[in-house]
Formats: C-alpha cells, structure tokens, sequence
C-alpha cells in the first residue's frame, strides 16, 4: 500500500490546529504520516501540536518566509509516495485519503485526482457545497491547461514522483501559489476530478487570504492564469526567466471573511430555491442577513427568495 504524507504549514492557528489535526489522523484503511511546520507562530499553536501524542505526527521549524517555503520544507521531509495537503484551520472529511489512494492504484495513468470541497464557518457549520451539478467524474487536464481551476489544491492526492517533476510550489506567490502549482502539474501529469466532497474549508478573519489586501490577492490569482497561458504558447514564464512582474502596493482592505460567508449562503439558498425549497432557502437567506446586517444588497436577495416562485419541489431525505 502506498504511504501518504499530508502536509500542514501553520502559522498562529491555536483555534483550529487541533481539530485539523484529528480530522487527518482520524482517516482509516491507509499508511499516513502528519508534517507539520510551524513558521514562526506566535501563539500556542506549536505547543498544540507539541501535546498531541501520536508518532505519525511529525513537527518541523520553518523559515519564516511564507506559506510556499514552510510547504516546500513539510514536501522535503515527506516520506510517503502520495502527498496531500490540510491547512492547519481546515478539515478532512472522513474516507477522503481511502478513496483517493484507491483511485490511485487502480488508475497508474494519472499522477494526480482530486475532488470537490465545501466551505464552513469559523464554528466549523457548513455553508455550502461549491460544487457545479454539471460536473461529472472525468479528467480535467485539459481544463487546468486552459488556465481554469474547479476545485482547490488541498482536495488533491498528488504521486510524489510529480511534485518533484514540478519543482513543488514557488515562493513568488504570497498567495495563489495553488492555483499555480495546480496549472503546473498539469503539465506533467495528467488529473482527473471526481465528485466525492473531500475538504472542508474554513472561512474567518485570521486565514491568509482575509489578511492580504484584496488588490495584491486579485493580482497573484490573475498573474498565476496568466502564467500559464505564457507556457501553452511555448514559452518560458516570467518567474522562470526571473523576470517576475512586481505586484502592486496597496493599501485596500482585505475581504473581510463575514462577506464571503455571506456570499456563500446567498448563492448556496438560491441554490435551494431552485430546487424547489423554499423555506430552507428563506432560512439560509436570514444566517446571510445575520452576518452583515447592513448589506442592502443581500435583504433585496433574501426579498427576492420570498417573492419569487421556487422550482419543482424536491423530497429531501430525513
């Protein structure tokens, strides 16, 4: 059976370290090991770790340069042949690494498979699935190639052999270094998606993403694309070149985390209401309201979901 090494760059995430932890130690019917670098935390997210007593945990010190150099450093100390990812405020759901790994026996053609994920509040509540019903299990190399994501790297298994083809992730980004990695090792290997939910991903103000000005998140997503379709045209990228652009300098605020939740469950009640229920919808519409109170924009959405005709009822299961 192949071994899998989850790697976990933290930093500062005492709230949730734990249960991230046991949520990857808690997957059964696989040879797993834990590598988790600590980069320079402040808090007691170190000790945390520290008093969890179980020897396929493995704690390494970082460099202190960001989340791509601590990732690179858990990569290099990694001893399984299929590696995988969980953010240290993150869960796995359970059966995830079985059924990838299961995947990946079966199917020696592809280096990597990956699923779907769904997002949850900073209590660990779901608030939506993101998945798009027109998505079947099928391989989306060719997808990635075009420069287009459908998921997120941590729901991915990836053969190590690949990662060491692509050189693991590149420190440039101080986000979207997935997405790049993502468009990466699609060029080495092929990938393919199934729709099994495996990550669940927690939306609050302390992850990076809230905690980097929007405009400099915006310009790392667009540059990764734009990256990529420098390589489909044959050519050596800017970063390979090292002429990398420089990002912008801004002061705008980050996304404040209670907007996106906020936009989850608007998106995930029309969802709902298309299907035909209503009341769910109505009831997810208020936990959006409840979020920002002071958004006009989602009491017209949540308005709409009680004036509107819903679709065709569907029978939820009990």
């Amino acid at each position: 059976m192949s071994k899998v090494s989850v790697l976990m760059p933290m930093r500062n995430a005492e709230r949730y370290v734990r249960e991230a932890v046991e949520s990857v130690l808690a997957q059964e019917g696989c040879d797993l090991e834990l590598v988790v670098v600590d980069d320079k935390s402040t808090d007691r997210s170190r000790a945390i770790v520290e008093d969890i007593s179980d020897p396929r945990v493995r704690r390494l010190d970082g460099p202190g340069r960001g989340v791509s150099a601590a990732w690179n450093l858990a990569l290099a100390n990694a001893s399984g042949d299929v590696i995988m990812q969980c953010d240290s405020d993150d869960l796995y759901p359970p059966g995830r690494v079985a059924w990838q790994l299961d995947f990946l026996v079966r199917h020696e053609e592809f280096g990597a498979v990956c699923g779907s994920f769904s997002t949850i509040e900073p209590s660990g509540r779901e608030l939506a699935h993101l998945f798009n019903p027109s998505w079947g299990e099928e391989e989306i190399t060719k997808e990635l190639l075009k420069g287009v994501t459908r998921t997120h790297l941590c729901t991915y298994a990836i053969r190590r052999r690949c990662l060491d083809m692509v050189g693991g992730k590149r420190e440039y980004f101080e986000s979207a270094e997935d997405i790049d990695l993502q468009f990466r090792l699609a060029e080495v290997c092929r990938v393919w998606f199934g729709v099994r939910p495996s990550y669940h991903y927690r939306l609050h103000d302390l992850s990076v993403t809230h905690n980097q000005a929007s405009d400099r998140r915006k310009f790392y997503e667009a540059y990764a694309r734009e990256l990529s379709t420098q390589r489909a045209l044959g050519k050596a990228d800017d970063l390979a070149r090292g002429q990398p652009r420089e990002p912008p300098v801004s002061d705008s605020r980050p996304d404040r985390a209670a907007v996106q939740i906020q936009g989850h469950l608007i998106g995930e009640a029309w969802r709902l209401h298309k299907r035909g229920l209503k009341f769910m919808a109505i009831r997810l519409g208020l936990r959006a309201i409840a979020q920002t109170p002071t958004r006009l924009r989602t009491w017209w959405s949540v308005l709409a979901l009680v004036l509107k005709p819903s679709g065709r009822r569907e029978r939820v299961k009990s």
